[in-house]
C-alpha cells in the first residue's frame, strides 16, 4: 500500500509540476494536496516579478515563510514543511555527527535558497552563516530567506575568472560542468576560497564547517581552498554522480586532495554518497 501511494504521489508531483499546468492551477492543486495529507503549510505566488522566486511556502502560523523559484525544487525540498526539510537537510549531510556552537562560521557552497540554515534555526543555534550561490533566482531567494547573513552571488574555482555557467534550476542541478539538460548558459564570476578567505579577513579564523554541494565542480573549489584547508574543521561534500555529460562522481578525486590536506573521512551517507570530513589538526 505504501508503495501504490508513493506512486501516486509521484505521478501527482510530475502532473503539477509541468509548467504547462497555470501557476494558480499549481497552487490550488498542491494545497489540496497538503489538505488532504493533514499538513498544515500551504504554497503561494510570491508575486515579487519577473526576475525573483516565484513561489513560497508559509506555515500555517503565518509568521515562517521560504520563497523558492521552481516547482520541482519546491516540491522536493518543502512538500513536508519548513522544519522538516531543515531535518532533512541536516540528516543528508551527517549534521549531526558534529557539535556546533553559538558563533560557528559555517561555509554554505552552492546554497541554493539557503535551506541549510534551517536546520540551525530549529537548533536554535545562532551561527555566523556565509552562503554562496552562483544561480540568479536561487540567489534572489537566499537574499530573501536569510536576512541579515553574509551572501555571495558568486561561483568558487581553483582560480579567480569568469567562467560559463550552465543553469539547471529544477532541481538545483546548475553547475560549472557542462551537463545534458541545462536551459541557460551564461558567465559568472567565479574566486578561490582561499582568495575569499584572505579579502574578508578570515586567514586566522577557525571555519567550523564547509557544505559543498558544486554539482560535480567540487575537486576545483577544493584545490582553491589551498593553505587555508588548516583553517576548515569539517567539511561535508555531496560527492555523488553528478559531473558533466557523463555523470561522474567526484569522491575519488575530492577524497585524495582532502586526505592530502590532512582531513580524514568520519562517515558517509551512501543515499546520497555525502562524504562527512573532519581536520585532523582539530582532533583532542
Amino acid at each position: 500500500m505504501k508503495f501504490v501511494l508513493s506512486y501516486i504521489k509521484s505521478i501527482f508531483f510530475s502532473i503539477i509540476s509541468n509548467y504547462k499546468v497555470s501557476d494558480k492551477t499549481f497552487i490550488i492543486a498542491i494545497n489540496i494536496y497538503f489538505k488532504l495529507m493533514k499538513k498544515r503549510h500551504r504554497f503561494m505566488l510570491s508575486n515579487l516579478g519577473l526576475n525573483y522566486p516565484k513561489y513560497k511556502i508559509v506555515e500555517h502560523d503565518g509568521k515562517s515563510e521560504k520563497f523558492f523559484g521552481f516547482r520541482k525544487q519546491g516540491l522536493m525540498a518543502f512538500s513536508n514543511g519548513i522544519k522538516q526539510r531543515g531535518i532533512d537537510i541536516g540528516e543528508a549531510y551527517l549534521l549531526n555527527k558534529i557539535k556546533f556552537n553559538e558563533g560557528d562560521i559555517i561555509f554554505d557552497i552552492g546554497a541554493n535558497t539557503g535551506d541549510l540554515k534551517i536546520y540551525f534555526n530549529n537548533k536554535k543555534t545562532k551561527i555566523k552563516y556565509y552562503g554562496f550561490e552562483p544561480g540568479k533566482i536561487e540567489f534572489e531567494s537566499l537574499k530573501i530567506n536569510n536576512l541579515n547573513d553574509n551572501l555571495f552571488n558568486l561561483a568558487l574555482g581553483k582560480t579567480n575568472d569568469v567562467l560559463p555557467f550552465y543553469y539547471y534550476p529544477e532541481y538545483g542541478d546548475s553547475s560549472l560542468v557542462e551537463m545534458i539538460g541545462y536551459s541557460e548558459k551564461y558567465n559568472v564570476s567565479v574566486q578561490t576560497l582561499s582568495d575569499f578567505i584572505k579579502k574578508n579577513k578570515l586567514t586566522d579564523i577557525k571555519i567550523k564547517l564547509i557544505k559543498l554541494e558544486a554539482e560535480g565542480y567540487e575537486p576545483e573549489i577544493i584545490e582553491g581552498l589551498d593553505v587555508f584547508s588548516k583553517n576548515v574543521e569539517y567539511i561535508s561534500a555531496d560527492l555523488g554522480f553528478e559531473r558533466g555529460i557523463n555523470q561522474e562522481s567526484t569522491y575519488p578525486e575530492s577524497k585524495d586532495l582532502l586526505i592530502k590536506r590532512n582531513l580524514k573521512i568520519i562517515d558517509v551517507n551512501d543515499r546520497r554518497r555525502v562524504v562527512l570530513f573532519k581536520n585532523k589538526n582539530f582532533e583532542n
